[in-house]
């Protein structure tokens, strides 16, 4: 066996249960520190889009049965089976919004629950809109939104919003993806992160 300390073999699974969506299934594994068992919650995958508008970032809100309460959210939605992640993004883009967008930028991919789910959540950042008709599934009732992004900011400082893959995404995209697009445009190795810039938002919208 691997003495490797951050490695645990697989000695044998069983499904628990089986559903649409997610599978359960409880692992037995060894490690340097015993053997255990581990429950598992196995996920095809997800896509969240940042959709981006001038200095406005599109959001939805919508109602969340498992915590019971309706929250603001990007758009999201789950990987169909050998669905590439870019084209699962713009269908759901489309479907909970009503946008098409001409530009995708791949720019995260997350864990959002590595301790019990194999679930990995692809982050899109979606430019070029094009507004259409929103489609939303049957069981779907969706809000759209279209916020400041300095107020989606203070949204998450006042702790309005709390989903994570929001959070994430949101000061990913301040932090490092308009600070990088910035320098790229000025064609300089240092810059100062100064926040969302007019100048900035004008080409982000083009």
């Amino acid at each position: 066996m691997d003495s490797e300390p951050f490695f645990e073999k697989t000695i044998a699974k069983r499904v628990i249960h089986k559903g649409k969506l997610i599978t359960l299934r409880e692992d037995v594994v060894k490690s340097v520190k015993g053997q255990f068992n581990r429950e598992i919650v196995e996920h095809p995958g997800a896509v969240a889009i940042i959709p981006i508008i001038g200095k406005d970032v599109v959001v939805i809100k919508q109602y969340r049965h498992a915590i019971e309460r309706a929250i603001c959210e990007p758009p999201a939605g789950t990987l169909g089976n050998g669905e590439d992640p870019e084209e699962c993004a713009r269908r759901e883009l489309l479907e909970e919004t009503g946008y098409m967008g001409s530009s995708f930028q791949k720019i995260l991919e997350l864990y959002p629950a590595p301790g019990y789910s194999t679930e990995v959540i692809y982050l899109y950042l979606a430019t070029n809109l094009t507004k259409t008709k929103q489609r939303p599934e049957k069981d779907e009732h969706i809000k759209v939104l279209t916020i400041d992004l300095e107020n989606v900011l203070q949204m998450i400082e006042r702790k309005e919003i709390k989903d994570a893959k929001s959070i994430i995404g949101i000061l990913y995209l301040k932090n490092f993806v308009i600070p990088n697009r910035q320098c790229s445009r000025q064609n300089t190795k240092v810059c100062k992160n100064d926040g969302l810039t007019s100048h900035f938002n004008k080409k982000l919208a083009s």
